[in-house]
């Protein structure tokens, strides 16, 4: 979790931990290049799942890789998107949907430089993205006259850096690096202990260096210079909520209502935009007619009434109407799992992989959430004369959702 926490904090300042990945990865290639026991004319790379990732970085960013074998990751966004798997923080390249980067790319931009993808046939990148990749990639070896340089390898595993990927890599880099066909027999092999793989004598750089800087103290420094100009903040917020929206015609679906704890509790169905609804319980005292509503806004919205029923009573009671509002990844519209290993609770649940999808796109849950209240309070406003407030909680924290409203004017 070490780099999603400081990836996360890269994010929001508009950034991507991948380029700190990237540039420690470019600096091991320096160091490299300072021994004398290294050719740094073969020079190659690999890794699995993250290794993998930033060997993918690697390919494109630094030309001094001559050879590259990424292992576990390399498949396409739309079959890595249907799969619901998890999503690492330097996988995310924010708006990279948005510019049409898929993996295809990455590749064809090491052409026609040798490339062995390392993959798995049961791995949670799939498989077939992979092999899709790799025929939509081939051609451009075959272009240069150089097909034998690009290969794919596959091994019968679930997610690793099995034993037979490191032999296909290890026999891969002999050929195209050292210029020799070899093959690996399987032997007993030593595991080196984390105190010689230590680069450091303390085991981080920096407890050993104090001038060092952390990703935390460089995403403060950025911050603390947006916070002296804030000007464009409205105009920043607008443009985020109305990002490719497509506002569906109001159409409200009303259902039977149910009468319990002397309150009448209405159930709301709307579609903001296509295929994507809003649910809501309106409780109202039954014995008066209330004109003005509370907007409720919590994490699990309608399926998390029982921890909120006696603030719902206070505002029925003070002769208000409590709307319990479902907005996108809340009660009925949380998103179904696709990943059956993983519970709605986990880590890596499945509104963190739909936040990371949106931001990939140069979208926010953060922006539909706050243009599917604005929508909710402009039609509640045709349908009564009464006074709209809000009231959020948690996650639906009152300066966040309440700054669409003053964003256009509304209080």
């Amino acid at each position: 979790f070490d780099h999603q926490y400081a990836g996360e904090q890269c994010v929001l300042n508009g950034d991507s931990i991948a380029r700190y990945f990237i540039a420690d990865a470019m600096r091991a290639v320096d160091y490299l290049e300072t021994r004398s026991d290294i050719d740094k004319d073969r020079i190659g790379a690999t890794g699995s799942s993250g290794g993998g990732t930033a060997t993918w970085h690697m390919m494109l960013c630094d030309p001094r890789i001559k050879a590259a074998a990424p292992g576990t990751f390399v498949t396409t966004k739309k079959a890595y998107l249907y799969s619901g798997g998890a999503q690492d923080a330097e996988q995310l390249w924010l708006d990279g949907g948005k510019n049409l980067i898929d993996h295809h790319e990455m590749l064809i931009s090491f052409a026609p430089k040798p490339l062995l993808l390392l993959t798995v046939d049961s791995d949670f990148f799939p498989i077939e993205g992979s092999i899709d990749v790799y025929n939509k990639c081939k051609h451009f070896w075959e272009l240069s006259g150089k097909s034998d340089a690009f290969k794919m390898f596959t091994d019968a595993s679930l997610h690793a850096y099995t034993e037979n990927l490191a032999i296909a890599a290890a026999e891969f880099f002999s050929k195209f690096l050292n210029g020799k066909d070899i093959k690996i027999e399987r032997k007993s092999y030593n595991i080196l202990s984390e105190k010689v793989l230590a680069c450091t004598q303390k085991g981080q750089v920096k407890l050993e260096y104090t001038d060092s800087k952390s990703v935390y103290e460089e995403n403060k420094e950025i911050f603390l210079g947006f916070e002296k100009n804030k000007e464009g903040f409205k105009e920043f917020l607008l443009d985020k909520i109305n990002y490719q929206r497509n506002p569906e015609e109001f159409h409200l679906r009303t259902f039977t209502p149910i009468y319990e704890c002397g309150m009448k509790i209405s159930p709301y169905l709307w579609f903001v935009q296509e295929k994507m609804p809003n649910f809501a319980l309106v409780f109202s005292d039954y014995t008066n007619e209330a004109k003005d509503t509370v907007i409720c806004l919590w994490d699990k919205g309608t399926s998390d009434i029982e921890n909120h029923i006696y603030l719902i009573k206070e505002i029925t009671d003070s002769g208000k109407n409590a709307m319990v509002l479902d907005l996108s990844g809340m009660g009925k519209c949380f998103p179904n799992t696709l990943d059956m290993c993983r519970t709605d609770k986990d880590f890596f649940g499945v509104l963190d992989r739909l936040t990371k999808d949106l931001m990939y796109l140069g979208d926010s849950l953060c922006a539909i959430r706050l243009f599917e209240l604005d929508y909710a309070i402009k039609n509640l406003k045709k349908k009564t004369d009464g006074e709209i407030s809000v009231y959020a909680v948690k996650g639906g924290g009152q300066s966040y959702f309440c700054a669409v409203i003053d964003a256009k004017g509304r209080t």
